[in-house]
């Protein structure tokens, strides 16, 4: 009976002072499935410093020379960006490539935007920027002219998962027209968003 009770008490002292203490220490260091999904969000954020996406976009020219009703001066079009984060969290560059037709012209976008990102969440990122763009504009005669630009720009990432979103913007654009006099366009695009 001696030799069955020291057994039981010893037993129970090593379950006491070593199986539980090692057992509770490997499962602080064993992510849960919440602590694994924050991780990899984490990780996802830290290396993904590029961004690419659709724009779709409306269009309106402010005070065209040719057009006299701001209204009949509006558009649809679309276009593709590539953004790459130069300093994380500090600056951003982004150079996009857009198509649209407005008052028998096409006209094709060529910009290069330098963005400020402020990250509210994880799952929403203002930002704030500005930069050149060079329109190709096509006329109806096939004549092309070259028009350089100015862009100021605003707008929000909104993140679903780590990787995927919508991007939403604002930009106001100033041309600096040689055949005519300089005028103002006003951009608002959305479309989707996809980091890697």
């Amino acid at each position: 009976m001696e030799w069955g009770g020291s057994v039981a008490i010893l037993h129970t002292l090593v379950t006491l002072f070593l199986v539980e203490p090692v057992m509770a220490s490997a499962d602080e260091h064993e992510p849960s499935n919440a602590g694994a999904a924050d991780h990899t969000a984490q990780t996802a954020e830290h290396h993904a410093l590029n961004v690419t996406g659709i724009k779709i976009f409306g269009l309106s020219e402010l005070n065209h020379p040719d057009v006299e009703d701001v209204s009949s001066s509006k558009a649809l079009g679309g276009g593709l960006f590539y953004e790459r984060a130069i300093a994380h969290g500090m600056i951003d560059v982004e150079i996009g490539a857009l198509w649209f037709r407005i008052s028998h012209e096409t006209v094709m976008p060529f910009e290069l935007v330098f963005k400020k990102p402020f990250n509210i969440s994880d799952r929403l990122t203002l930002y704030v920027g500005a930069g050149p763009a060079i329109d190709v504009i096509k006329t109806a005669h096939e004549k092309t002219r070259l028009v350089p630009t100015i862009n100021a720009v605003s707008g929000l990432y909104a993140w679903f998962t780590p990787l995927f979103g919508v991007d939403a913007e604002m930009v106001f654009g100033h041309l600096f027209n040689p055949d005519q006099k300089d005028h103002q366009e006003l951009f608002l695009a959305v479309g989707p968003a996809f980091r890697f």
